[in-house]
């Protein structure tokens, strides 16, 4: 048999296919419900084949191996205990919320997981069948993505609580938990981006494993979460992550070169401003001293007054009378001490004529 096709089928207790493999695919365009185990291997169908659900809602436990073939469960919404996809083209999950343990691996071009909010919160304990054998629906809980082809990006935006373990790997090149506040058990990044954990505020421990690019994680309080971090540069540590004993311990040598640099960096800008201001000191203190000599030196150009000046005789003579020698006693203008061009006169001063006598 080379294809499986049930078009009409709504209702189902389980599927196991035992082994066998479509290689023309899986169809059941009808089936809203599985109560038990979906059991699909389909290891030769091929990227050409298809393994169809599209109308099922809620399921037991969902088990494919697809060997490369394109699965459809874009109604999926409710998975009890495993979703577990195997070497998938790509995991299409648009309605899907909630799953007890979700595993998804392979060659993926694309993972979609927009409307999940929870993984392994209120997965259904395993059950004793009337034969006694039990039910174990559910391995663990948690989710383990990893892709192993070409880089892709992973985004679950409304993604905010996960009891058990996540783990994170691959060829993902973009990824964003924008939502995510607690994981009970560890979450393991191992990505080649950027890690920002923006609402996470508690996880049992937290391991950073080759992530490319800056790391922080806010909200956390390092003293009640392991870290185990590798390849992870001092510089990249980012908010939270930097009050860790484990950046106190791995980075105490890059803290004091980076004290270091910032001291050698200040005496570089302070020196150069300090010269400067000790400059335009000196300059202003000179152009003080000017003033105030301008002030003190004026131009003369104010009143003038007549001075009396002694005579004086010549040619010898020593009598009283006037003689030819005698030289005229005058007055000449003087300037009065003390006044400025500010002060000067409205009125220029009088003509300069020698007294008679």
């Amino acid at each position: 048999m080379s294809r499986l096709e049930m078009p009409d089928l709504q209702y189902l207790g389980g599927l196991q296919t035992n082994g066998r493999s479509f290689e023309r695919g899986v169809y059941f365009e009808q089936l809203r419900s599985i109560a038990g185990k979906l059991d699909i291997l389909s290891r030769g169908a091929g990227a050409g084949a298809s393994i169809s659900f599209p109308k099922m809602e809620d399921a037991g436990e969902v088990s494919v191996d697809a060997g490369g073939a394109v699965i459809n469960l874009e109604s999926l919404q409710t998975v009890q205990g495993d979703l577990n996809l195997t070497d998938v083209a790509a995991a299409p999950l648009p309605a899907l919320q909630s799953a007890g343990y979700i595993r998804i691996d392979g060659r993926l071009s694309y993972i979609s997981l927009p409307d999940l909010k929870t993984a392994g919160a209120g997965r259904r304990p395993p059950t004793t069948t009337t034969t006694g054998a039990r039910d174990d629906l559910s391995t663990g809980s948690g989710i383990y993505i990893d892709q192993y082809l070409s880089g892709i990006a992973l985004e679950i935006p409304r993604l905010t609580y996960v009891e058990g373990d996540v783990e994170i790997r691959g060829a993902i090149i973009d990824l964003a938990l924008p939502s995510l506040e607690s994981v009970t058990g560890a979450l393991y990044l191992s990505v080649r981006t950027s890690v920002g954990l923006p609402a996470l505020r508690s996880a049992a421990e937290i391991g950073l494993f080759e992530v490319r690019g800056d790391a922080s994680i806010p909200h956390l309080n390092p003293t009640n979460t392991t870290l185990l971090i590798s390849s992870l540069p001092c510089s990249s540590f980012g908010a939270g992550l930097r009050d860790s004993p484990e950046y106190a311990e791995r980075c105490a040598q890059y803290e004091e070169e980076k004290l270091s640099t910032g001291a050698k960096a200040a005496v570089g800008v302070v020196v150069p401003l300090v010269v400067l201001g000790i400059f335009l000191a000196i300059l202003a203190c000179h152009k003080r001293r000017v003033r105030r000599g301008e002030k003190a030196v004026g131009m003369v150009v104010g009143d003038v007054e007549m001075v009396d000046l002694p005579s004086t005789r010549g040619s010898g003579r020593d009598d009283g009378g006037d003689g030819d020698g005698d030289i005229e006693r005058g007055r000449i203008p003087v300037t009065q001490p003390g006044r400025m061009e500010s002060e000067r006169s409205p009125t220029p001063p009088p003509p300069y004529e020698p007294r008679r006598e």
